[in-house]
């Protein structure tokens, strides 16, 4: 019994993975529409190596546009498994002519070196009388209601109209769709200006200001964790912290080599404290005092300082020097407004 149900998950999986690789071509469009009704035909090919895609004789409708072709791809990695899928899609825009019932060829394509040919599609017309109640069916030809128009009537350059879809209508909190706005009109659009609809309840940011930019992403040695590298404004977490990880477990204090720039930046914020919040007893707040001409006396005598601790033996003097070099440079720096910012970036560009 173990062997039978072993084999039977064995051709199963072996046919889900065969399936998953067909190839598969198909059209679509509403079943019913009313005369003088625009609408789209879809060709929907799954995949994007394709090549010499053939219309059918379209009878009976008059062709507004196309075909355009689009092409959708996108990328899963779920528990270290990574799944692709893409498309490419060709779109007519009909409008019914006349009341009837209407059957549309099945389209051509070359895909993945296979020839295929679509299913056939079958329209019913109806007159501008009957519109009422018309709808189920296969409506993903996304039928757009023109009835305003005259039965049969062309559309002129004063016309225009557009279609708004969406990539998924059924999403998780967090996940990305893609919206699209499509505009059909028969003169050539330069600039387009209009107002978009109101997305605040469903793009995140554009209340409170809080965005993140991705850089760059990277996956684990797994292939089932992304690491996002964003450049971050303002808050990630819905408490209004900076991160959403704060909830400190456990902690363990090592002492670290200090950062050179980190020590030159604590040192140089106490100096401009000093400069702005005098000490009595302080030497900064002394050297301060007593001016410019002071602070670059002591800077040249520091200076002096060190050529002849390098004459000395003993490295340590050098050592002692350079660090006093260094201090009554911050001190200049502070009563001068230089930063270590721009000093950095001064070197940096040399």
């Amino acid at each position: 019994m173990r062997k039978v149900i072993l084999l039977f998950i064995l051709i199963t999986s072996v046919l889900g993975a065969w399936a998953d690789g067909n190839v598969t071509f198909t059209a679509s469009a509403p079943d019913v529409v009313v005369s003088g009704d625009q609408f789209r035909l879809t060709y929907t090919v799954n995949t994007q190596k394709v090549r010499d895609f053939r219309a059918p004789n379209i009878k009976g409708f008059d062709v507004l546009m196309g075909p355009s072709r689009s092409q959708q791809s996108s990328t899963q990695i779920i528990n270290g498994n990574v799944t692709s899928t893409s498309s490419i899609t060709f779109t007519y825009i009909l409008m019914a002519d006349k009341e009837g019932t209407y059957t549309i060829p099945g389209a051509t394509i070359v895909a993945d070196g296979q020839n295929k040919t679509s299913n056939s599609v079958q329209i019913k017309v109806l007159p501008p009388d009957q519109a009422n109640g018309v709808g189920g069916g296969n409506n993903s030809g996304g039928r757009t209601s023109s009835r305003s128009q005259v039965a049969g009537s062309k559309i002129t350059n004063q016309d225009l109209f557009i279609t708004a879809t969406a990539s998924k209508t059924t999403v998780y909190e967090q996940e990305a769709i893609l919206l699209t706005y499509k505009v059909y009109t028969l003169v050539n659009l330069r600039q387009l200006y209009g107002k978009m609809p109101d997305l605040n309840e469903l793009l995140k940011g554009l209340t409170s200001g809080h965005y993140q930019y991705v850089k760059e992403l990277v996956a684990d040695c797994d292939m089932d964790t992304i690491l996002a590298k964003v450049s971050q404004v303002g808050a990630a977490c819905h408490t209004g912290s900076r991160s959403c990880f704060f909830n400190e477990i456990t902690k363990k204090d090592y002492e670290e080599s200090n950062n050179p720039l980190q020590v030159f930046e604590e040192v140089f914020d106490v100096i401009k404290d000093r400069k702005v919040h005098p000490k009595e007893g302080s030497y900064t707040n002394y050297l301060f005092d007593k001016g410019i001409d002071k602070i670059l006396k002591k800077l040249g005598e520091e200076a002096t300082e060190i050529v002849i601790a390098a004459k000395n033996p003993n490295p340590n003097e050098v050592k002692y020097e350079i660090s006093d070099f260094l201090y009554h440079m911050m001190v200049l720096m502070a009563e001068k407004d230089v930063t270590w910012e721009e000093i950095t970036t001064e070197l940096a560009n040399r």
